[in-house]
C-alpha cells in the first residue's frame, strides 16, 4: 500500500508542480507587461507590480533586487525617465 501512495503523491506533485510553472510564468509575463496607466498614481502602480513580484516569488521566481527596480523603471511612462540612475 505504501507504494501506491507514493505513486499518488507524486502524480500530485507532477500536476501541482505544473500549475507552479504556469503560475510562475503569468506573473512574470504581468510584470513584464505592465505600463503604468495615465492617471493612475505612482503608488498605486508599485503596489501592483508588489503583488506581481510577490506571486512571482510565492511560485519559484528569483528575481533580484537590482532587477525588480529596473523592471519598475521600465514600467513606467516617460515623464520619469529622469529618476533613472546612468
Amino acid at each position: 500500500m505504501k507504494k501506491a501512495g507514493n505513486i499518488g503523491l507524486n502524480k500530485l506533485e507532477e500536476m501541482f508542480g505544473g500549475q507552479e510553472v504556469l503560475a510562475r510564468q503569468s506573473a512574470i509575463s504581468k510584470l513584464m507587461n505592465t505600463k503604468m496607466k495615465s492617471g493612475t498614481s505612482v503608488k498605486e502602480h508599485v503596489l501592483l507590480l508588489m503583488g506581481f513580484f510577490a506571486e512571482a516569488k510565492d511560485n519559484g521566481a528569483e528575481i533580484d533586487f537590482t532587477t525588480q527596480i529596473e523592471m519598475v523603471f521600465i514600467s513606467l511612462p516617460t515623464e520619469f525617465f529622469g529618476f533613472r540612475a546612468a
